[in-house]
């Protein structure tokens, strides 16, 4: 499958064999053994949490970054204490679960609101950007990516 992509003009990585199993290998003309694979984007230690009362919507929310590459871990009850904020680079939490955690965890911290739900500007400043749910995935990817890079 893999050597079938190259010829469809997939984006390829090519590796020296340094002595793997011969897992999509081609031969080349000077008898030199080269294994192909594709160039999958991963985002390195991106640890995202989210905490919110809308099971749904961490459902959603996690599907969606889990599937762009990040490690994502959901915080069923926002507690302070939990082990799952240290380290992590990004909280994205609804209002009740961002007062419960206060400054426990990550600066970097983004709102979950549901679409057309109403956001108290007073705490608006705490975040760095707005997730409405549902939206389109693109448009949250974007948006937690620009979080991260700031």
């Amino acid at each position: 499958m893999l050597e079938g992509a190259a010829d469809q003009g997939d984006p390829l990585v090519r590796t020296e064999d340094m002595g793997q199993a011969p897992l999509g290998r081609r031969s080349q003309p000077d008898g030199n053994q080269r294994r192909w694979v594709h160039a999958v984007p991963t985002i390195d230690a991106m640890r995202i949490v989210l905490a919110a009362a809308d099971p749904e919507a961490t459902e959603w929310l996690a599907g969606i970054l889990g599937a762009e590459g990040f490690s994502v871990v959901v915080l069923p009850e926002p507690d302070p204490a939990a082990p799952e904020l240290r380290g992590a680079e990004l909280l994205i939490a609804d209002e009740s679960a961002a007062s419960s955690l206060g400054d426990a965890g990550p600066t970097r911290r983004m709102l979950l609101s549901p679409r057309g739900g109403t956001v108290d500007l007073t705490q608006i400043d705490r975040f760095a950007d707005v997730i409405a749910v549902p939206s389109v995935p693109e448009e949250v990817i974007a948006r937690v990516r620009h979080a991260l890079e700031t």
